[in-house]
């Protein structure tokens, strides 16, 4: 997670929050991709026979477990995404957005703290997640 902190600091909340849409979707891509391999497998094992249905298999259970993967990883990166887009918002003058890190990231027991300042107006608050 402080590679999060980091990234923001040096290139700033909306292109870490491009960032990190792309990458989730992206998972979506290779979730959907898993899904047309278990399917393509599952189509194929019935015209087979012999040592052929025991690598289908093989291909089957390793798109599977991809697959889980990927949903993890997408629901993942959208949900900090979301998370941290909630608490965008300047409390203070309501910008959306333009704010920096004002200190380094803290780890509270179960989530991090980042202290941020608004460029707006200066007005200072905590981003939890």
């Amino acid at each position: 997670m402080l590679r999060t902190t980091d990234f923001i600091a040096r290139h700033g909340f909306r292109r870490w929050y491009e960032r990190e849409l792309v990458r989730g979707h992206a998972h979506l891509v290779l979730l959907l991709l898993c899904a047309v391999a278990v399917l393509g497998a599952v189509e194929a094992f019935s015209q087979q026979d012999g040592p052929h249905r025991l690598l289908l298999v093989g291909c089957l259970l390793v798109a599977a477990v991809l697959g889980g993967w990927a949903v993890r990883r997408y629901l993942f990166h959208l949900g900090l995404a979301e998370a941290l887009a909630h608490q965008a918002e300047c409390p203070h003058c309501r910008t959306y957005a333009r704010w920096q890190a004002d200190g380094p990231a803290t780890d509270q027991p179960g989530q991090l703290q980042l202290p941020v300042r608004c460029r707006a107006c200066e007005g200072r608050w905590t981003i939890r997640w």
